[in-house]
Formats: C-alpha cells, structure tokens, sequence
C-alpha cells in the first residue's frame, strides 16, 4: 500500500491481513460484546495534541502535524480508527471546539475526551485517565500517540507510539502507528 505523508511517497506494509481488534470479540465468550452493540466499533486511538500534532513549546504554529495524522487514518483499513481527545487541551475547548481542528471526515471519528480525574494512584496520570476511560466504555482495543512516556505506565507503553515532542509527528511515526494498530 502506497501513501503520501507530508510530500513523502511511502510505501507502507501491513504485516496482518486482518488487525486483532477487528475480530477481537469473535473469539471472546463475553456476552456483550461492546463492538457488536455498537459502543465502540473499533479500535481507538488516544490523542495528545501538544508535541504530537504540532512541536511543543511557544513560538510553533499549532496542528502543523495534523495531515500527517489524517492521511494515514484515511488509509482504507484504517478508517474504523475511533479517536479520543487525551491532550489537555480538553479542559480548555468542548468536544465541539476540539472536532473544528480537524478536517470534517476524521472531525466525526472523535467520539470524546477522557476525564480529568480527582484522585490520582500514581504518577502516570495520562494512562490512568486513559484507564478510566476504557473501563467506563468496555474496554475497546486501544492505542495512543502521546509525546510524554512519564505519563503512562510501563505495563500501558506497549500501546503508546512516542513521539518526539520537539518535532511533533513524523512519517516514521505514523508507520509505527500503523503497525501497532494492525497488531492490537
């Protein structure tokens, strides 16, 4: 499969005809299965914006990232990528406001935010929030695209693509991205 990220020709390879999560409930025994009843209907992804959509720190024009993100969650296969708003930028804008920095075709892919929590157990305050997130909402196959691996645990970071807060996100990042999701 052939793509374009940010004027670059990549060729990327999926090594799983079918991702895990696209099957993942036909082999549990749960009775509800959450994707099945149209809770989640895939996998989805975590998404920090600051570091991630555009370089951290003052002076960077914001969301310069952003069409790097958006062309590889419009690859066919990838289509079903639910996101939720992990970043805290949450605090400060609705879903609403959140979804207007997005092109309209991956806008309505965003299904929310995760939660602010009072109580914290540890210092991984993303993970939990993610944590928390997941287990309000069934426990979806996940993945998340973060800058800060002090946020998550070390039992949660083989989901999280890290990437280079510097910078903000590569082509290299996203094929890693990709390549987690085809694995989960």
């Amino acid at each position: 499969m052939e793509g374009v990220l940010q004027g670059i020709s990549i060729r990327l390879w999926t090594l799983a005809p079918v991702p895990r999560w696209q099957t993942k409930c036909l082999r549990t025994i749960e009775p509800i299965c959450p994707y099945q009843e149209g809770i989640i209907s895939a996998m989805v992804l975590f998404l920090d914006f600051d570091g991630v959509l555009h370089p951290k720190g003052a002076g960077h024009t914001h969301f310069t990232r952003l069409p790097i993100l958006e062309a590889l969650l419009r690859e066919t296969d990838l289509t079903n990528v639910q996101l939720v708003v992990s970043s805290t930028w949450r605090q400060a804008y609705s879903l609403t406001r959140l979804r207007a920095f997005f092109a309209p075709d991956i806008a309505e892919r965003i299904i929310g935010t995760t939660a602010s929590l009072s109580d914290y157990r540890s210092e991984h305050e993303r993970g939990e929030e993610i944590e928390a997130w997941l287990s309000k909402n069934g426990n979806p196959a996940w993945v998340a695209l973060d800058d800060d691996l002090e946020g998550f645990s070390p039992r949660m970071r083989a989901k999280l693509v890290l990437v280079d807060g510097a910078v903000g996100l590569q082509a290299e990042d996203a094929m890693r991205l990709r390549a987690l999701m085809a694995w989960n």
